[in-house]
């Protein structure tokens, strides 16, 4: 059965959509169904902490945009740019009656988000809709990108993520990158069910042994040993946004990367060499976002580009 991922963006809607499993700065959601296993992932803490709004569509394939009028602003403008700079091209656009439609148009214009599958606020139509995409499946080793981790009695360390390739095993033997622990996967679940297998695309819970959850935060790659070498210096080709005038500074720039948000050191000219204090999972391809913390409304998207 296809597992597909998707974040939802703008007015809330994943709740329409699945049940709730988590919430913290972002929420999760999950129905199952003849036509798929379907994973929704929202920020909750945005506007007022950009990066819950770089997540989701670092965790899934396909996005989910919902329009009203009061998103007609600054946050349709940080959301559509995040969405282009991931280049996530397979999406549904909800537009609510009351948005001006003219308004609408020039802004998706010559954006990712201008291609987006049109589809009325129906929750059976969108689910059906969503099995349409495709979103492919990467054969290799096993990676599984984590994006929670905890405690949980009797069991011990759990975490949430989604399998990026290849298939995991209970007994598997992997490394948790950049820290470098070894860890063993003792159990797989899906939607709640113990499972034999998962592979590329899946949402698992996995318990892991050897390791405790502040061993393996969001943004930790689970892989083969020798699969990823964490670097703590590394070039990325940057493009500055048009919207950002301010002055570059390291003193507030942060980068996200693979669900990484780290405060970093920049250097740049024409590439942006960076430099953080442990490493980081940086791998060449690896989309970036730089950004700063500011107040909703102001500049924070600063660049972005491409790991070298």
């Amino acid at each position: 059965m296809q597992s597909i991922n998707s974040a939802c963006y703008g007015a809330p809607i994943a709740r329409e959509l699945g049940k709730k499993h988590m919430e913290t700065d972002i929420a999760l959601y999950s129905h199952s169904s003849h036509e798929g296993i379907f994973s929704f992932v929202e920020p909750v803490t945005y506007p007022d902490k950009i990066q819950s709004l770089f997540f989701p569509a670092m965790m899934s394939d396909v996005c989910i945009l919902k329009v009203t009028p009061d998103w007609m602003d600054y946050k349709l403008g940080e959301t559509i740019l995040t969405l282009n700079v991931l280049n996530a091209d397979k999406g549904i656009l909800v537009v609510d009656e009351l948005v001006d439609r003219s308004l609408l148009s020039r802004v998706v214009k010559g954006t990712v988000v201008e291609n987006y599958k049109e589809v009325p606020e129906n929750a059976t139509e969108i689910k059906s809709t969503l099995s349409e995409f495709d979103i492919g499946a990467k054969d290799g080793s096993p990676r599984v990108l984590i994006d929670h981790s905890f405690e949980v009695k009797s069991v011990g360390t759990v975490v949430l993520g989604v399998v990026l390739q290849g298939e995991i095993k209970p007994y598997d033997k992997l490394v948790a990158q950049p820290s470098g622990n070894e860890c063993m996967v003792k159990s797989i679940q899906m939607q709640d069910k113990n499972q034999d297998m998962a592979g590329p695309k899946a949402r698992v819970g996995l318990a892991l042994k050897g390791v405790k959850p502040e061993d393996v935060p969001r943004g930790t790659i689970l892989c083969m040993e020798g699969d990823i070498t964490p670097k703590s210096e590394f070039p990325v080709s940057f493009t500055r946004s048009p919207f950002f005038k301010d002055k570059l500074t390291d003193n507030f720039m942060r980068v996200c990367t693979a669900l990484q948000w780290k405060q970093v050191e920049v250097e740049i000219d024409g590439t942006a060499i960076v430099k953080s204090e442990k490493p980081l999972v940086a791998e060449p391809g690896q989309k970036a976002i730089f950004a700063r913390v500011a107040k909703p409304g102001e500049q924070r998207i600063i660049g972005w580009g491409e790991i070298k």
